[in-house]
């Protein structure tokens, strides 16, 4: 009686299991190109990789790592429509970039901003500068978040700006500003903080090896010409780099791996067929 319970017990963890799986979309890497791309931008592939100059239209993937000189730019676009402009001075490394196969587009009530289809998981590190993002209207799985060496910032749908800028002799300075949304920041070490649309927060920061001493997070209220000046730049920024990618990708007909432009990889199932 005991072997049996316990064997239909183990069928019923691995029917829940099989199931679980086999109804989850499968993920595969998500496309990121670079577009708008002004000035001198270049791109470390990997940690040991060779470093070439950023040009427009390029896919880029996981471990890329992105840095800007003096007075340069470059706006990447995600397959899931959110956009990020990295800044003057920078350095951005993607860390995650995956998109699930879409279940089917999901019913948008009227006047609402359309929600992406399918789930996707976007990660990036910010090791210095600045950046302004737009991320779409996620859905519940789904994950975006911008990482710094202080702080990690997740978002739903938002609008936002995070500056860190790093001394030689002083603290390091972090600022993240939300135009529209909410943006959930942590201090390293520290808790949760709910900046929403019209705030920011701002804290210093002394980085000795692997200790961190972080000052109190401060959160204060956005300047309405700074305000409605992140709006307008990350409307513009979506509409122009979302046209201007699909005109590059659509000339280039490749991609950096060799296949069709905006073509991915057919994913494999790995539920047993019957």
């Amino acid at each position: 009686m005991y072997h049996t319970r316990w064997r239909s017990f183990l069928c019923l963890i691995v029917g829940l299991f099989v199931g679980a799986w086999s109804g989850r979309a499968a993920e595969t890497a998500s496309i990121v190109v670079a577009v708008q791309v002004r000035g001198k931008v270049e791109v470390q592939h990997g940690a040991a990789g060779a470093t070439e100059v950023v040009k427009d239209g390029q896919q880029l993937a996981v471990t890329d790592v992105l840095t800007t000189a003096q007075g340069s730019s470059v706006v990447l676009v995600m397959e899931n429509g959110s956009v990020v402009s990295l800044r003057e001075n920078s350095r951005l490394k993607i860390t995650a970039a995956l998109q699930s196969v879409p279940a089917g587009e999901a019913p948008v009530a009227k006047g609402a901003e359309p929600q992406e289809s399918g789930a996707s998981n976007s990660k990036f590190e910010l090791e210095f500068g600045e950046m302004l993002a737009r991320v779409r209207k996620l859905n519940p799985s789904s994950t975006f978040e911008v990482q710094t060496p202080v702080s990690v910032a997740a978002v739903r749908g938002t609008v936002f700006e995070v500056s860190y800028r790093v001394s030689q002799s002083g603290p390091a300075q972090y600022r993240l500003s939300t135009a529209s949304g909410l943006v959930h920041v942590t201090p390293r070490g520290g808790e949760l903080v709910k900046v929403a649309a019209g705030d920011q927060a701002e804290f210093s920061a002394r980085i000795r090896g692997k200790r961190v001493r972080l000052q109190p997070v401060k959160l204060t209220k956005i300047a309405q010409p700074k305000h409605a000046q992140l709006e307008k730049e990350a409307q513009d920024m979506e509409r122009n780099a979302s046209e201007l990618a699909k005109r590059v990708q659509a000339a280039n007909g490749k991609g950096r791996d060799g296949s069709p432009a905006g073509k991915k990889k057919k994913a494999v199932d790995p539920t047993p067929k019957k």
